[in-house]
Parts: C-alpha cells; sequence; structure tokens
C-alpha cells in the first residue's frame, strides 16, 4: 500500500468513527464508540505496517518535540492566567472560584507530569547516544 492510498482509508474511517460517535452519543449509547474506537485503532495500525514507504523521520520527531514544547508552555501561560482572573473575580459570580481551581489543577498536574515523563525518558537515556563500552 502507498501512502496516498494509506491517507485516503484513513480519511474514510475518520469520517467513518465521527459518524458512527455522533450517532451513538445523540442515542445515548456510550458503548459503541468505545468499541468502534478500539477497531478503528487497530484496523489503523494494520494499515500502517503494510505502507511500503517511510512515513515518519528524525525531523518530524524533532518537530514534534518542539511542538510539545510550545503547546505545554502556552497552556500553561494562558491557563495560570485564566486561573488568576476567575478567582479574582470569585465576587462576581461564586462559580469563578471553582473553574478557576479547576484550571489551576490541570496546569499544575501536566507539569507534573510533563516532569515525570522527562526524568523517566532521562533515565532510561532516550534520544541519546549508545555507549561504546
Amino acid at each position: 500500500m502507498d501512502i496516498k492510498t494509506y491517507a485516503v482509508l484513513r480519511t474514510i474511517i475518520v469520517i467513518l468513527l465521527a459518524a458512527i460517535f455522533s450517532a451513538s452519543v445523540a442515542a445515548n449509547n456510550y458503548i459503541i464508540p468505545f468499541v468502534v474506537a478500539i477497531a478503528a485503532l487497530a484496523v489503523l495500525v494494520t494499515m500502517k505496517k503494510k505502507v511500503q514507504a517511510v512515513m515518519e523521520d528524525e525531523r518530524d520527531y524533532f518537530l514534534a518535540g518542539n511542538a510539545a514544547r510550545y503547546a505545554l508552555s502556552i497552556y500553561c501561560i494562558f491557563g495560570a492566567i485564566a486561573s488568576l482572573v476567575l478567582m479574582a473575580n470569585r465576587n462576581v459570580n461564586p462559580e469563578f472560584e471553582l473553574i478557576g481551581s479547576l484550571v489551576a489543577y490541570s496546569t499544575c498536574g501536566l507539569l507534573i507530569l510533563q516532569g515525570l515523563i522527562f526524568k523517566i525518558m532521562k533515565n532510561r537515556n532516550y534520544g541519546s547516544p549508545k555507549d561504546d563500552n
């Protein structure tokens, strides 16, 4: 299978998945989307293994790492500002304090998760050259 065929089939699967998700949620059935998502994931992984071309390289991983770092930084900056503004306006609406706390905790949780994953990856020497000893 070539990359173009894979891209077309992937798009068709995504469209079908979206249609099934929306119909199932509208019918208050939440088990079908879960099962269909697992099946679609299995089909996509199987199809990806059959592609006979290079789909990603080191540059893609480098760009993905930079994109993740920038996304994390932007989310944390806006999350901190949003939580500060919401908590400062708790006198206007008492629910702002709850929402501000939720945003603050999600920002802190994301930073803790990022720190733990970074520490795990650093300890396992991901991305570092192998020693010749």
